[in-house]
């Protein structure tokens, strides 16, 4: 992406307030609000956000400053610094000093390469964003933070769920069809609690799936 000449592993943290990295990012937009006063240098400056499971800043980092004649930018050091801060997800930006905010053929291939270490490490890479003095411009569809912890609520959360009543329901529904069978055939019956409590299952399993219904649909 471009040439650096930040050495010895020696990464600025910049100094937000605590506020700031305490209140979940809702899209990238709030990102270059923290970013934006480095948007007019004269020299690429690249950035590394760090982001916890619920989209909050653990910590964002100067990781290259543009020069001459200086080594590019280690993938494995951005790498490195997102597993020692354990990340959940990680956003990188970096300015254009021309103003111009179309990414060039090697932000493009910085940005899949690293995609591609991320995505070994199971880190979601959550943006790429270029930056100037007045906007910004993301180098991934557009997508809010939000929806992406949306998704990870129906994913782990309602999908399950929708499941065990399913389940529920399915039980009930084995377990009234038994209940017939031993009346028509006048079986004796060793265990009529546990049945009458599995019959229960199907309005318990029909009632919780639309208590999910109405959570899938809120969100």
């Amino acid at each position: 992406m471009i040439s650096c000449h930040i050495s010895d592993n020696n990464f600025p943290e910049l100094d937000l307030p605590a506020d700031v990295k305490s209140t979940p990012i809702s899209d990238t937009g709030e990102i270059y609000k923290i970013l934006q006063k480095y948007a007019r240098q004269t020299v690429e400056y690249l950035f590394l956000i760090t982001l916890d499971a619920e989209s909050r800043i653990i910590a964002a980092r100067i990781v290259c400053i543009g020069g001459e004649n200086e080594g590019t930018v280690s993938l494995h050091e951005i790498t490195r610094i997102a597993v020692a801060d354990r990340a959940f997800g990680v956003v990188v930006a970096h300015n254009h000093p021309t103003g111009d905010l179309l990414p060039s053929v090697a932000d493009q291939r910085f940005v899949g390469d690293l995609r591609g270490r991320l995505d070994a490490l199971e880190i979601e890479f959550t943006d790429s964003i270029i930056i100037n003095g007045e906007k910004f411009r993301s180098m991934f569809a557009p997508r809010k933070i939000k929806e992406r912890r949306v998704s990870l609520v129906k994913d782990w959360v309602v999908r399950p769920l929708f499941m065990l009543a399913g389940i529920f329901k399915g039980c009930g529904v084995l377990m009234l069809a038994l209940a017939v069978l031993i009346i028509y055939t006048r079986q004796p019956v060793s265990s009529e609690n546990v049945m009458i409590i599995m019959i229960f299952m199907y309005p318990a399993g029909w009632i919780l799936e639309t208590i999910i219904s109405g959570v899938d649909a809120a969100l």
